[in-house]
């Protein structure tokens, strides 16, 4: 989505970035990464992070591709494929291999603490 110079979030999915950033930036704070347990990683994915737009969850995704860390979100076309639960509209989950969890984690990490274009400080 592309926002004006000034904009602190993006019309889209709300995302916060500084004003003349060109993508969103990832909070560390804004996710609680999933727990990887001993069992899951006999699965072929396993959730990473929850996100509470398809949106920011498949700008996730995005980026871990961009990072040759093969990435899905299962959930974000949810709504479309019929009846639901309500306590799970705005849950949308990342997954990525069990094998790239920790790389994906880290990467995500890094992302966050370091800075977009156009931020001073």
């Amino acid at each position: 989505m592309e926002n004006e110079e000034s904009a602190l979030a993006c019309k889209q999915c709300g995302a916060t970035f500084a004003p003349g950033a060109t993508k969103p930036r990832i909070e560390n704070d804004r996710y609680e990464f999933a727990k990887l347990a001993p069992e899951d990683k006999e699965k072929d994915l396993v959730t990473l992070l929850t996100c509470t737009t398809p949106t920011m969850a498949d700008f996730i995704v995005s980026e871990l591709e961009g990072a040759d860390l093969p990435a899905s979100s299962p959930d974000s076309l949810r709504m479309l494929s019929g009846p639901f639960e309500l306590d799970q509209v705005y849950k949308y989950r990342v997954q990525i291999a069990p094998e790239h969890y920790e790389a994906a984690k880290e990467f995500l990490s890094a992302e966050a603490s370091e800075p977009t274009q156009g931020e001073t400080g």
